[in-house]
């Protein structure tokens, strides 16, 4: 899975740096290519707003680093250091190309059980690393979610952000677990899904990204 689907990669020769090295995008929904408030601006025209974390230089990929995550206000019981990375290896990477997020084992079991303890979904017998679906699911049941990044910067996740409709009847919840579709199980890869409703800004000159919830109306 890559950085996304233009080339928009911090490196040499990506569209990124033939547009001073700076663009922004804002998805006002996900399903629906056609939808008016659906952004992409590159170059001078980029919105650098809202609050920033820094992009770690493990790779072209753009890394940040995830601090902790909260559900309905209380943070998670997970030690930060399971989102770090290095050269070698895990980290959290923001990702402009994959609609679904991914997170560590660890990180995902927590995130699971803890918003299926607000939705119900009845697992009884399925292993704790199973996708969280669904039925009938209302949106009034699902808590926000908040990823909290270095300096405070973060994304929040409503019910659209969260979930997504698998079937007419049925909701999915918009992050897995790494290892289940056999990424590096120390990766957490952060998708469209939880950035939806954002303005999320590229400053590769200055190592930053910037998100703002804007809900994309401008």
């Amino acid at each position: 899975m890559g950085t996304g689907v233009m080339g928009l990669m911090n490196s040499r020769g990506s569209v990124a740096s033939q547009f001073q090295s700076q663009f922004s995008y804002c998805i006002g929904d996900l399903r629906d290519s056609n939808h008016s408030f659906n952004t992409l601006a590159l170059g001078y025209d980029a919105v650098l707003e809202g609050m920033w974390t820094p992009i770690l230089n493990y790779s072209s990929k753009v890394y940040v680093r995830l601090q902790k995550i909260l559900v309905a206000g209380e943070a998670l019981d997970i030690d930060p250091i399971v989102f770090e990375g290095s050269i070698y290896g895990g980290g959290t990477v923001l990702d402009s190309g994959a609609p679904l997020s991914y997170l560590t084992d660890e990180a995902y079991r927590k995130l699971r059980a803890k918003v299926n303890e607000s939705i119900a979904d009845n697992t009884a017998g399925k292993s704790d690393l199973s996708t969280l679906c669904r039925d009938d699911l209302e949106e009034y049941e699902v808590p926000f979610v908040r990823f909290v990044f270095d300096r405070g910067a973060e994304l929040f996740l409503g019910f659209s952000s969260l979930f997504h409709r698998a079937s007419p009847r049925k909701h999915c919840m918009s992050v897995r677990s790494s290892s289940s579709v056999g990424l590096d199980e120390k990766l957490s890869l952060i998708g469209l899904y939880a950035q939806q409703l954002h303005n999320v800004g590229y400053d590769y000159n200055n190592g930053r990204v910037y998100f703002w919830e804007s809900g994309c109306v401008r």
